[in-house]
């Protein structure tokens, strides 16, 4: 983690993004499954109905960043999707019924 001297002086640990830190279930144990550099002030997290994507919420941004998920780890899909409007409080998916 990069060192820079803070505002009101002095140093401090400071990173301007975030870091997405994932574990995964092996038996009764957490297992560091995947980490990768995100956007700024991230507020929430969440996996599609499939587990297949997992969106990050950058409220800094105001976007939504894309990982694709697989066996092996996360990938950032590199690409963000814009929010315009609306609170960034929260973020959750639906489940759509099947027709």
């Amino acid at each position: 983690m990069p060192q820079r001297l803070h505002p009101c002086g002095g140093f401090a640990f400071f990173n301007p993004n975030g870091t997405l830190v994932v574990f995964r279930v092996s038996g009764l144990q957490l297992v560091h499954h995947a980490e990768h550099p995100i956007g700024r002030w991230a507020q929430g997290a969440a996996f599609s109905h499939d587990s297949s994507v997992l969106l990050v919420q950058n409220t800094v941004e105001r976007e939504l960043q894309v990982f694709r998920v697989g066996s092996q780890g996360f990938t950032d899909s590199g690409e963000r999707l814009p929010i315009a409007f609306g609170s960034f409080a929260a973020i959750r998916t639906v489940d759509f019924p099947s027709t």
